[in-house]
């Protein structure tokens, strides 16, 4: 049986572009989030604690760690 042992939320910010051209992104991740959250759920969060940022949203991750 595989149990979902933990849970980590990954937000990509676009801070613009460096002076190539080439675009800049930064990550804020979020660990022990709950394993049972609702993807739709972790996206909304995601995305409201983006806004208090000063970066727009890039994407918003989910990453699970199991345990076989």
């Amino acid at each position: 049986m595989v149990i979902t042992s933990r849970s980590r939320l990954v937000l990509t910010l676009n801070q613009g572009y460096d002076e190539d051209g080439m675009v800049m992104l930064a990550t804020r991740s979020f660990q022990n989030v709950r394993t049972d959250a609702a993807d739709e759920n972790l996206k909304a969060a995601g995305e409201a604690i983006a806004s208090l940022q000063q970066h727009g949203l890039s994407n918003v991750q989910r990453f699970n760690t199991y345990e076989l």
